[in-house]
């Protein structure tokens, strides 16, 4: 055979096994339809967010799923802690949500299949949170701890969902310094 033949049949058995591996049938299909970025957040609120699944894996819960843009839901949502108690939802002034915002769109343009939303929201929380130190490999030592989260808040169609995460050390988040991206 020719090398363009070999070459052409590899590239087809290559993209033939990829789309298999993404089939819509393993995306968890939402069951809520959120109408508010606070009914985001109290799902969110006390519960568990992180479990070990049947083969014994620490996986996304459904209650988190729920929260979850198509595309996080996909792919990994970078929120890896095991509970998720919500302390309080921080007021943003204009430059804070224009900054957050401004960084969501560069991520999101940089995707090759991104929606343009027409609803996006801005919003900062603290949260307490607790992880499994063999899981979680964090700055703070701790098992549980204050965590600052910034999200944006979309409506992809499917109600409002979560589409953007950033995490920030507490005593860092006013200078705007982040140590997880998503």
């Amino acid at each position: 055979m020719k090398k363009s033949t070999v070459i052409v049949i590899l590239g087809v058995f290559i993209v033939g096994t990829s789309l298999l591996c993404i089939s819509s049938d393993n995306i968890y299909k939402k069951q809520k339809k959120f109408n508010s970025s606070s009914e985001v957040l109290q799902q969110l609120d006390n519960n568990v967010i992180i479990a070990l699944d049947e083969k014994g894996v620490f996986s996304e819960t459904n209650e988190l799923k729920e929260c979850l843009s198509k595309r996080k839901r996909i792919s990994n949502s970078q929120i890896n802690y095991l509970d998720f108690n919500l302390k309080e939802v921080k007021e943003l002034n204009e430059k804070q949500k224009k900054s957050i915002l401004d960084d969501y769109i560069i991520k999101s343009n940089s995707l090759v299949k991104s929606n343009k939303k027409t609803i996006m929201e801005p919003v900062r929380v603290l949260a307490n949170v607790k992880y499994d130190g063999g899981y979680r490999h964090s700055k703070h030592g701790d098992k549980e701890g204050n965590i600052i989260f910034d999200f944006v808040i979309v409506d992809e169609g499917e109600g409002f969902v979560i589409d953007y995460i950033v995490e920030h050390n507490p005593s860092n988040a006013e200078e705007g310094e982040t140590n997880v991206e998503g």
